[in-house]
């Protein structure tokens, strides 16, 4: 759909990376924004070549930030949310590490045309793989490996500082 913008953030995983986004154009004919360095470029062999990626270079700037923890996958969602929703009404996250066995991207469309502000699965904090303990009456959130949410709920007027 010409309204959403879909993207991903391959910083220090290109070889992961690239598996991602083989199978992501495998099953889509759409422009993904791919945050990440000059290095993870180089480290996604031929598919860094294909029409429908869009590159966008954090070496100068968020490149840092993802060095601790989920503190740089922030700014790039702070990034998007920020600078590049002029015209959009969708965005759509797919982390570096998904592989897609089939056409996707229409399911969260069709989920967020339907009404839904907020499209992914659920992170289940109560039975989490990690064994992490969460106190009691956390309720369960949604995951960021896959998501989709309209843009109109994104609070407008935020400098990228701010996010």
């Amino acid at each position: 759909m010409s309204n959403t913008i879909i993207f991903t953030e391959i910083v220090n995983c290109g070889p992961v990376g690239r598996i991602m986004l083989e199978s992501f154009h495998k099953y889509h004919d759409q422009i993904i924004y791919i945050y990440c360095t000059e290095k993870d470029i180089f480290n996604l062999g031929n598919i860094r070549r294909h029409p429908n990626n869009r590159y966008i270079n954090v070496s100068d700037g968020h490149a840092e930030s993802f060095k601790k923890g989920h503190c740089g996958t922030a700014e790039v969602f702070a990034d998007m949310f920020a600078h590049k929703l002029d015209r959009e009404r969708w965005i759509i996250h797919c982390d570096s590490d998904l592989v897609f066995k089939k056409e996707s991207i229409s399911l969260i469309e069709t989920a967020l045309d339907e009404g839904y502000d907020i499209v992914g699965s659920r992170r289940c904090y109560k039975n989490n793989p990690g064994k992490v303990p969460i106190p009691d009456g956390i309720p369960d959130a949604i995951s960021t490996y896959f998501i989709g949410m309209k843009t109109k709920v994104l609070p407008k007027g935020y400098s990228f500082e701010d996010l």
